[in-house]
């Protein structure tokens, strides 16, 4: 497994608030999630991100969360390497 190359990819994502449909429920806080794919030369990643915002009023919200709900990286093989990586880790890739 190339981490480097993993992460080097992951790296390219970017994120942004606007991509998460959230909905005021009964609740202060909302999560919504978005799944974001990657190639790389010998990789397929798939992310599942989880956002979290707190509620201010009915049309105003504030970034409050930001999760890696699943992870899925596979090689060219097939062989998957989805549990040699920590949340930390990948958001600290991610361009959010």
């Amino acid at each position: 497994m190339n981490r480097q190359e993993i992460l080097d990819g992951i790296s390219t994502i970017k994120l942004d608030c606007q991509e998460f449909e959230h909905e005021l429920e009964d609740s202060q806080f909302t999560r919504a999630e978005v799944i974001k794919y990657v190639e790389t030369e010998n990789y397929n990643i798939a992310l599942l991100i989880e956002e979290t915002v707190k509620w201010n009023s009915y049309d105003d919200n504030e970034f409050y969360d930001l999760n890696i709900k699943d992870i899925e990286v596979i090689d060219i093989n097939g062989t998957e390497y989805s549990d040699n990586f920590t949340e930390d880790e990948l958001l600290n890739c991610i361009n959010y």
